[in-house]
Order: C-alpha cells, then structure tokens, then sequence
C-alpha cells in the first residue's frame, strides 16, 4: 500500500483517528501495516486509548457537536481544522495522510491535496451498498490519492475506487 521513500526510508503516514468504530477500524489496519512510521491524527473530543501508546498524536478540532451543529459552527470548526490540518502537515511532513470512513478528514484531505501530499481514503466496512457522504465528497471532489472499498461489489464499473479486502 505504501511505498519507501527515495531515501529507503520508512514512509512517515498520517492517520486519522476518529473515535468509535472508525477508531476500531484504524487500529486493525495499523495492526496489518508493517515498515512504515505512523502518526495519529485525533479530534479534541476523542479520548486516547491504550492502543495509542506507542505513536505521536496530534489533535485537531471536530467538524461538530451535539451542543454546536448549526452551519456557522460547523463552518467555524472546518475552517479551524483546515488550519490545524496545516500546521501538523507542516510539523510532520507525511508521505501519506490515511483516513478510514470518517468526516474529521475531508479538511485535511484538502490541505493535503493542496500540498501535494498522497492521500488514502478507505470507506468503512459498515458501507456495504453506498458510499457513505463523506465518501462521495472525497471521491467527486478527487480528494483521494488511493480510494478503497471493503466490499467487492462497490468497485463494479467505478474507476478509481479499489478493493483489496477488508479491514476486520
């Protein structure tokens, strides 16, 4: 999935770790990833679980609240993570930014993509008929460097998207 670096580094990649199941998700694809350097990426909202132990973490903010989900909060939130998204893609310099099915990573794609980072986007395997709406804004708006599926089905006569199995 990842490549080395010219150098024969390990690729530093960057992952987004939403809470709930696209924190499981992640954790089990973290487990099956070998050779690379890896980051996490976290909300503030999100608690750090044992499993994070070992890796850098940085945190940016959510794109909502229970409390604050009007648009102009949202819009504020986005505009913040986009912001946050930056400065960390600065700090760290990534080979590669990873997101598994979660919203907290549309700002940041964009960032990414408009530093020319890679991008790899991987729809939760909860979505067995569609997209999810995250899904469809990093794939009409070519967000993703690499879009996987977890389900063969989805691939059918859809150019971009891959499907190499599933995560869990």
């Amino acid at each position: 999935m990842f490549e080395a670096s010219a150098t024969g580094v390990e690729p530093r990649v960057l992952m987004y770790v939403p809470g709930g199941g696209f924190q499981l998700e992640t954790q089990m694809l973290l487990a099956q990833l070998h050779g690379i350097e890896a980051i996490l990426l976290l909300p503030n909202d999100s608690i750090v679980s044992p499993w994070m132990a070992p890796y850098v973490i940085h945190r940016v903010s959510p794109l909502g609240s229970r409390a604050n989900s009007g648009r102009v909060h949202t819009a504020l939130r986005f505009a913040r993570n986009l912001w946050q998204s930056f400065r960390v893609f600065r700090r760290t310099r990534p080979d590669y930014v990873v997101c598994v099915g979660s919203s907290i990573c549309v700002p940041g794609f964009l960032v990414a993509r408009l530093m020319r980072l890679r991008t790899v986007y991987i729809e939760s395997i909860t979505r067995t008929d569609e997209l999810s709406v995250t899904g469809r804004l990093i794939e009409r708006f070519h967000l993703a460097s690499r879009f996987y599926v977890q389900w063969p089905e989805q691939v059918a006569g859809r150019r971009g998207r891959h499907y190499r199995g599933e995560v869990l």
